[in-house]
């Protein structure tokens, strides 16, 4: 939700928006989270772009909980990354629409 009101601050039109919106979020969900490629394989950029995006962080979630069966002590880290990733954006989404609309 918070990446949706950024991407909607950000552009002009429903076109834009659409666009932005897969650049930002279909594409780093493929591609840099681990989910397609091995991220050890990747270019050193690339690897550090993997860490700052989500969904990486919700695949280890998700491949704990469904393949290894472990709880939530196992990856609190992830969960607080992804928490304060949720707070960051939305707080930027606040404020550029706070200034957008005034």
């Amino acid at each position: 939700m918070g990446q949706g009101l950024l991407v909607s601050t950000i552009s002009d039109s429903q076109q834009v928006a659409f666009q932005i919106a897969t650049l930002v979020s279909m594409l780093p969900t493929m591609i840099l989270s681990g989910f397609m490629f091995p991220i050890k394989s990747m270019p050193l950029f690339l690897q550090i772009l993997s860490n700052i995006t989500p969904a990486k962080f919700y695949l280890i979630i998700m491949r704990g909980i469904v393949l290894k069966g472990v709880g939530i002590e196992a990856f609190w880290d992830q969960i607080l990354y992804l928490g304060i990733f949720v707070t960051v954006v939305v707080a930027i989404s606040i404020i550029r629409f706070r200034n957008h609309s005034v």
